[in-house]
């Protein structure tokens, strides 16, 4: 009794039995093999599914692959995508460019090594004396000559020779220097310290410009007016045409091309002494000076063209600066058929000169009235050009509204009508104020954002800059 009364309190006591951790462990097994089985099962299905979209795959290839397959229908679509981007992507870098000024205008140089005088026998170093370079390079063949009150023609073409092609580049300053004092330098009664016997003319100042490899525009060559009256062949193929295109020969302008220039701004401010120029070829030349300022290579001698071009427009008479500014401003239209570089030579004329000023408001509103087609002749009527514009519009032209602001900002700066007439004015700020406002800074039509910012700082110049100082 005891024996079976101690097994029954054991039992109720709760002593754990060996046979439930056992049923235990065989549930956790069979759950395993369970969760096994699924996993087999999955895959099992999955590789049927494969083949039978192999089998669905070839029997449609049977008739036609190339349509129903949907990995080919997808790859044409990526495709189709890839080429609109491209596309598109063209379209954009095309107009981004045209917001970008410069063209090449100097190409390959004329050899010059036979072009360059030789110092033989020149009236100012007879036999026993020192060499013509090195009295140029010492100062003494300027004392010489500024002694004689003359400068031979030999002596002359001498200098202006290795001022324009020696390679040297002490010889060539040396050069540009003392021609620049001997047209300069004036006695007490305005008549010259040394006559120069020999100066270039128009076709020989040209063909300095040919064999540093400029080449005119086609545009220049049929329809500027200046070059109409001009020498026709001042450019033509001795000079430019016929330049060999080897690699022999350099590309670009030579570094001479500074001294040239100055030499050109000197010469120009000499019309009392040395009147070598006709208003014809007067216009033809500023029209070139212009024109060589679109190379982007020469961008850093853009000052000494500034100031040759201010000295050349001054080299006209009151009475035919009134008949050739009309005409040069014509010209200017052909110098490129990029509007950039149109308004780039027009903002090349900006020196702080009347004449200048005047050529450059004479550019800009015939761009204006081109872009327009009609005829603009004031500020009110360059201002009405903006009153119907409305940049709401989903297709609105930008970059045409670019090139107009920047080409009205030219003309109405400097206009006194400008400053005077209120209203006009009231309505050029009215509309920057417009475009500032109406014009998202998160527009995304192509050059949107690039009108909104120069609108704004227009409005700004002209109301606050200008009008309240």
């Amino acid at each position: 009794m005891e024996d079976d009364d101690t097994s029954w309190m054991k039992l109720d006591s709760g002593t754990p039995d060996t046979s439930v951790p056992r049923a235990t462990v065989v549930k956790k097994r069979n759950k395993l093999i369970m969760l096994d089985d699924l996993i087999r099962e999955r895959e099992k299905k999955k590789k049927q599914r494969r083949n039978l979209t192999v089998e669905v795959e070839n029997d449609n290839s049977a008739t036609d692959d190339e349509e129903d397959d949907p990995a080919d229908k997808k790859a044409e679509i990526v495709k189709k995508m890839l080429k609109d981007l491209e596309s598109e992507s063209t379209a954009v870098d095309e107009k981004v460019s045209l917001l970008n000024w410069g063209e090449k205008v100097f190409y390959s140089q004329k050899p010059v090594a036979k072009l360059i005088t030789s110092d033989d026998c020149l009236p100012l170093c007879p036999d026993g004396n020192p060499s013509a370079t090195r009295l140029l390079l010492s100062g003494m063949l300027r004392s010489l000559v500024i002694s004689e009150g003359r400068c031979d023609e030999k002596t002359t073409r001498w200098i202006y020779s290795q001022m324009i092609y020696s390679p040297s580049e002490p010889l060539e300053k040396a050069a540009c220097q003392l021609l620049r004092d001997l047209l300069s330098l004036e006695r007490p009664d305005s008549t010259p310290v040394c006559k120069l016997e020999w100066i270039p003319n128009f076709t020989e100042i040209t063909e300095v410009f040919g064999s540093y490899g400029y080449r005119k525009a086609t545009l220049m060559k049929e329809s500027s007016p200046c070059s109409k009256q001009a020498d026709s062949t001042s450019f033509g193929g001795t000079t430019v045409d016929g330049l060999p295109t080897s690699i022999d020969h350099l590309d670009g302008p030579p570094p001479n091309i500074r001294s040239f220039v100055a030499f050109l701004t000197s010469f120009f401010q000499t019309r009392n002494f040395y009147q070598t120029l006709s208003a014809s070829e007067a216009e033809e030349l500023l029209v070139t000076l212009a024109h060589c300022q679109m190379d982007r290579r020469i961008e850093t001698t853009s000052v000494l063209f500034q100031s040759c071009l201010k000295a050349l427009v001054h080299y006209f008479t009151e009475e035919e600066w009134a008949h050739s500014c009309p005409r040069i401003a014509a010209s200017f239209y052909s110098i490129s058929s990029n509007y950039m570089n149109q308004l780039r030579a027009a903002k090349s004329l900006h020196a702080g000169d009347n004449r200048l000023c005047a050529l450059q408001r004479s550019v800009v509103i015939q761009l204006l009235g081109r872009s327009v087609k009609r005829e603009i002749n004031s500020a009110a009527e360059v201002v009405s050009i903006f009153k119907p514009i409305k940049t709401k519009k989903v297709d609105f032209d930008f970059l045409k509204l670019v090139h107009q602001l920047t080409s009205a900002d030219l003309y109405l700066w400097s206009e006194p009508e400008f400053e005077r007439n209120v209203s006009v004015h009231a309505d050029w700020l009215d509309f920057l104020k417009r475009c500032t406002l109406n014009i998202a800074s998160s527009d995304e039509r192509p050059h949107a954002t690039k009108a909104r910012n120069l609108a704004s700082f227009l409005w700004q110049k002209f109301q606050f800059e200008k009008f309240q100082s």
